[in-house]
């Protein structure tokens, strides 16, 4: 701890322990000013402004305590609106043991409203640390008394919780439903912050464009009425990188200078303004680049990498049991009871504190002297490799850059792929255009893991495998769905010229399982398996498909896709085993690829 943050700490500690607050009479509950921080922290939460908030619940906290006011309505409500800012500002282990305690105090009280919304925000925290089977159940709490309660002015925020809910972790379609309940209960008890919600996530789920940009657009006007300047930059960047590529792209510069113009309104520079600064500037970075003009692009690029840097934060996963809920619940009941009195133990802390201070100002002097002497050092050696390390940056984030270019140029042919096969009445040129566009986007995937883990030398072959199953999976219906399975004994990580090759392979075998091996009486399952034996690599592929369309090999073997396989492996100069149609099992011993150094 800095000694500045020290000081600050120990004289807010100085002023609690000093305060007394036993001659002090109880107030009115129905104190306007009470009533008015009630509706100022729901304005902050509204408007996002998590730490103005914050900062203002903190000074509302000790005015109630001078009051004695803990026990009013209105003071459990700051207090859960307190929750909401510290969850916010990703302070959820903090948030937690507020709702908890709030949640018993609530219930024995019968406050339903306040019960009610405190379970759906308890349900938002596991949702955010990822624990689906906690927000479910804290869900199913908060339905069960709304209905029992008919609290309909809280349904459109279960419905928005219900939806993101279904969205992450079941149901596409359920998370739809719920999603358009949020909006239509939202407008029928005025609850503008679960309209704006309520349409993102709409305009998120749906698949039709016109309908999407609409209801994205629905939510960006929402955000404006909120004055959550935060959120409606961040609905024009969804909206400009949803219209990219569509019907609607010519307005796609609009969007950009929206960005720009409500960028600067925001309030607090937290992480999610430094997000946003990072995506705003890689955009400006890639036009630049589209425009060959690579010092602007550079300039931009180097802008929207410091800003992501400052807005990767870390969300506490910690799991939290039953029991610890209630160790929570026991501890902040005790922390309440022992701020209502000054003991002894206060008087001998403070002492304790003022000598502590002492010696850390003592500690601290000769830390920060010998730090002076390390310091030069330091500077020194800096100085030195200064201008070797901002020359390997700027190398590093234009070759980032170029593996971004290559990605999106991929993907453009990709799209005109798709614009000609939707086209074509023949199936077999129809059939034919699919397979050249998934071989393409096999190799659009490499590039895409260069740029996103800036590893340019290595790729981690079961996670582009992942990734191309993904994408075959997103390109079928219900009835056409299959499993897979990826089986490795150690992560395999291979360069760009051996995974080239092996991503044309593995093409050829999913496309040709999909087509040949589907049987009626079970889903198809492709599995692929990874295995590193001293300085070789085995990689199989086996399917649970019917051999019945895949017998004819004399006919296959001269095939484009056998040729294409063959011509591959002897690329990779490895050595393969026999197949049926490539797909029914496959077998491939390879090394990788020795590439020259210069």
């Amino acid at each position: 701890m800095k000694i500045k943050d020290f000081i600050v700490s120990f004289i807010v500690l100085y002023v609690m322990l000093r305060l007394d607050v036993s001659s002090l009479d109880a107030q009115d509950c129905s104190e306007a000013w009470l009533q008015e921080a009630k509706f100022q922290l729901d304005t902050f939460i509204i408007s996002y402004r998590p730490q103005t908030g914050l900062n203002y619940s903190d000074s509302i906290n000790s005015k109630i305590k001078s009051y004695r006011l803990e026990d009013c309505e209105a003071t459990y409500w700051i207090n859960y609106y307190r929750a909401e800012l510290l969850e916010l500002n990703n302070r959820h282990q903090e948030a937690l043991d507020i709702y908890y305690t709030l949640s018993s105090t609530a219930k024995e009280l019968q406050k339903w409203d306040l019960f009610v919304s405190i379970q759906i925000s308890i349900a938002r925290v596991m949702e955010t640390i990822n624990r689906g089977d906690d927000c479910l159940r804290h869900l199913k709490m908060a339905k069960e008394y709304i209905d029992h309660k008919q609290l309909l002015n809280l349904y459109a925020f279960y419905g928005v919780r219900m939806s993101s809910y279904q969205r992450i972790f079941n149901s596409k379609d359920s998370a739809y439903f719920y999603a358009q309940q949020a909006v239509d209960y939202g407008i029928k008890y005025n609850a503008p912050r679960q309209i704006a919600d309520g349409y993102y996530l709409l305009g998120i789920l749906t698949s039709n464009i016109d309908t999407s940009y609409y209801l994205l657009q629905q939510s960006y006007k929402q955000f404006l009425l909120n004055k959550n300047y935060n959120g409606a930059t961040s609905m024009a960047k969804n909206i400009q990188n949803k219209i990219k590529n569509t019907k609607f792209s010519n307005q796609s510069p609009a969007w950009l200078d929206t960005i720009s113009k409500y960028i600067v309104l925001i309030k607090e520079h937290n992480y999610t303004y430094h997000y946003l600064l990072n995506k705003y500037y890689e955009e400006i970075s890639d036009r630049y680049f589209f425009k060959n003009n690579l010092d602007s692009a550079y300039y931009y690029l180097k802008l929207s990498k410091e800003h992501m840097k400052q807005s990767d934060i870390n969300v506490n996963q910690t799991e939290i049991s039953q029991a610890e809920i209630d160790n929570i619940t026991s501890t902040e009941r005790f922390k309440a009871e022992a701020l209502t009195r000054q003991t002894k133990f206060q008087k001998i802390l403070l002492s304790i504190l003022v000598l502590g201070l002492i010696s850390a100002l003592i500690v601290a002097y000769n830390l920060n002297s010998k730090k002076i002497k390390i310091e030069k050092q330091r500077t020194l050696i800096q100085n030195q490799n200064e201008e070797l390390a901002h020359s390997f940056q700027r190398q590093s984030m234009l070759l980032s850059e170029i593996h971004h270019r290559v990605k999106n140029n991929l993907q453009l042919v990709i799209s005109l792929l798709t614009l000609h096969f939707n086209k074509v009445k023949d199936n077999k040129e129809y059939q034919y255009l699919e397979d050249i566009s998934n071989k393409v986007r096999s190799i659009a995937l490499i590039h895409e893991h260069l740029y996103h883990t800036e590893q340019f030398e290595k790729i981690e072959l079961k996670s582009y495998l992942k990734d191309l199953l993904e994408h075959y999976l997103a390109l079928h219906t219900s009835d056409t769905e299959f499993a897979y399975e990826i089986i490795e004994d150690q992560a395999i990580h291979l360069n760009l010229e051996t995974v080239m090759p092996i991503g044309i392979i593995c093409t050829e075998l999913i496309s040709n399982s999909l087509k040949y091996g589907r049987r009626p009486d079970q889903m198809l399952k492709l599995e692929f398996k990874l295995q590193s034996l001293e300085s070789k690599y085995i990689l199989k592929f086996h399917d649970n498909g019917i051999e019945t369309n895949r017998k004819f090999t004399d006919q296959i073997k001269s095939g484009m896709g056998t040729l294409l396989i063959d011509s591959m492996v002897r690329q990779l100069q490895a050595q393969s085993s026999p197949t049926i149609n490539g797909t029914a099992s496959f077998n491939l011993v390879f090394q990788e690829k020795i590439i020259s150094k210069v």
